[in-house]
């Protein structure tokens, strides 16, 4: 099972050869909606992605090719025309607040707001950000591995300029990592959040010698709940 692997052609100048293992297209957000409904429908699971139907804008995801119709997972950015009740909900944040975060701690200029919808068990790929990110956890939970600076040598990134930059070649999926199943909705976990300094290890393999040096956070955040990553 691997991870919902992003990539932009765009950033291949090093030519490196590349099969896209994900695909990317583009949807109205009710649309993308309907396919997690269906798609729960059919699983007859009790959990799914959590979102709730907009009157516009368009979704931008990638499906897996997985098992039957693989998995989708939303990346949208929250801008102007994106729909009016995400947009409302987007308003509702307190920017006050977060601003002065912001001022306090030395952060620099806002550079996006990214609305971000996986189905359950949906695994993003180990990566790293450019920016300071603030992220808040709205509907279900979602279990995160940091890894500290010292760790980099063990983690195997991508080449720069390869369609995958910032990411870890490390197949980071529930059978690499020793991820304890997720929490019902009617069982939240005890603590918020959780977090353990030794929970999860990387799988070592030939393609990836010393992986197991490197050792995470790991945290799992609630609904309501926000983690500041650097």
């Amino acid at each position: 099972w691997n991870p919902s692997r992003y990539w932009d052609n765009a950033k291949n100048k090093g030519q490196y050869k590349f099969d896209p293992p994900t695909t990317k297209t583009e949807m109205k957000f009710r649309e993308f909606v309907a396919k997690m409904r269906a798609g729960k429908s059919k699983k007859g699971e009790a959990e799914g992605g959590g979102a709730e139907e907009g009157e516009g804008g368009v979704a931008k995801g990638a499906g897996g090719e997985g098992g039957g119709r693989g998995q989708y997972y939303l990346q949208q950015s929250l801008v102007v025309g994106v729909g009016d009740q995400i947009l409302h909900d987007f308003k509702m944040v307190d920017w006050t607040r977060l601003f002065a975060v912001q001022g306090a701690v030395g952060f620099g200029d806002l550079t996006s707001n990214l609305l971000l919808v996986g189905e359950h068990g949906n695994t993003t790929p180990l990566h790293y950000d450019e920016q300071e990110n603030l992220f808040a956890q709205l509907h279900a939970h979602k279990h995160i591995f940091l890894f500290p600076p010292a760790a980099w040598p063990h983690l195997f990134p991508y080449p720069l300029h390869h369609p995958c930059d910032r990411q870890s070649m490390l197949p980071s999926c529930r059978r690499t990592w020793d991820i304890p199943p997720s929490p019902s909705s009617s069982s939240p976990p005890s603590s918020s959040p959780s977090s353990s300094p030794v929970a999860g290890q990387p799988q070592q393999g030939p393609a990836f010698p010393g992986a197991e040096a490197a050792h995470a956070l790991h945290v799992c955040l609630n609904p309501g709940e926000m983690l500041y990553i650097p």
